[in-house]
């Protein structure tokens, strides 16, 4: 496992730079670069961010590994979460003009959950509101 650490977090450090180059050099403003900026930047991304989740697995299974219900509860439980981050990062590159029925239920109603949580986040607590002075 400590193999697959070393491997898997060399490969999210230079994906996730590569990105970050990327998307530095995609905000100069050249309208035509935008689009191959993100068909470019994406996939590197999304490759940064899952062999960071196998490294920390890989990591934190190497030394847990003389507890075996600790480890096998831990490689299951990030197995989940692994998996549901790459459903996610999938449902980006499903063409958002679907003509199939679906193809628009799989990639709509993720989507309207997620900005549904975004939207909660952006809204502050009543205990932050400051309230209007008479």
């Amino acid at each position: 496992m400590f193999h697959l650490f070393i491997f898997c977090i060399t490969v999210s450090m230079f994906t996730s730079t590569a990105a970050t180059i990327i998307l530095i050099w995609g905000r100069l403003g050249v309208v035509q670069l935008l689009n191959l900026v993100m068909v470019v930047a994406l996939p590197l991304l999304g490759t940064a961010v899952v062999t960071l989740f196998l490294a920390f697995m890989a990591g934190i299974y190497t030394v847990i590994s003389k507890l075996t219900w600790l480890a096998t509860t831990f490689l299951i439980i990030t197995c989940i979460f692994v998996a549901i981050i790459c459903v996610l990062f999938f449902l980006l590159f499903l063409p958002t003009s679907c003509t199939g029925k679906i193809s628009r239920y799989i990639s709509y109603y993720p989507f309207i959950f997620l900005a549904s949580l975004a939207e909660k986040e952006r809204q502050l607590p009543l205990a932050f509101v400051a309230e209007p002075k008479e």
